[in-house]
């Protein structure tokens, strides 16, 4: 490989496009070596991916947040990686990074809240969760899973009424969001079961 780094680069842009993923990734891999920038990371991060080599594209990812820590595109990489793996701890050590980028981001608040939630950590969830509705009053996500979230900790660990009175207004507000989603049908399904309701009840069954 030469060190001629536009020529280098014209040619991995070739060999990218003509589907020569392997020569693609060896000559992206030269100019990282010789031009370390944020965009040929995200290059070989897909040809690896497309490629099958998972594990490699995260090596990559870990490479290119060492040498470019600020960098939004790497940095969320990993975070849907880990995600997507439903790795959560992993999740929230990067969060922090991701919302000192973008502390308005109703996603990553979104992720953080259900994040936490999958740990078992309610009280940390419902921060986020609360986040994102502050955000965005009327996303589906965050009602239905604050609701149920109120709901399960009812179930669970404390039979307050006011919980069960959030957790309805919060899957109201879901389903009156969104009214074709299953989910907050039963999960009303199960709340009027708790509460008594036998009107509402007859109600959500006539509506499955």
């Amino acid at each position: 490989l030469g060190k001629n780094n536009s020529i280098n680069h014209n040619i991995a842009l070739l060999h990218q496009r003509l589907g020569s993923n392997s020569q693609a990734i060896e000559y992206y891999q030269q100019l990282i070596e010789n031009t370390p920038n944020p965009d040929y990371y995200l290059i070989l991060i897909y040809l690896y991916k497309l490629s099958g080599q998972e594990q490699t594209a995260l090596q990559m990812v870990k490479q290119g947040r060492l040498k470019f820590p600020e960098n939004k595109d790497l940095l969320f990489y990993e975070i849907n990686y880990f995600a997507g793996q439903k790795e959560f701890d992993k999740v929230l050590i990067l969060l922090p990074m991701a919302l000192k980028l973008d502390e308005f981001d109703k996603d990553l608040n979104y992720l953080a809240g259900f994040s936490f939630d999958s740990l078992g950590e309610s009280q940390r969830a419902e921060e986020y969760y609360e986040k994102v509705l502050n955000i965005d009053p009327n996303n589906y996500d965050a009602n239905y899973a604050l609701g149920l979230l109120f709901l399960r900790t009812y179930i669970m660990e404390s039979k307050k009424t006011e919980l069960l009175f959030r957790a309805k207004q919060l899957l109201l507000t879901a389903m009156e969001i969104d009214p074709n989603q299953l989910k907050t049908l039963q999960s009303l399904t199960l709340l009027y079961k708790y509460s008594g309701d036998q009107i509402q009840l007859r109600k959500i069954n006539g509506q499955k």
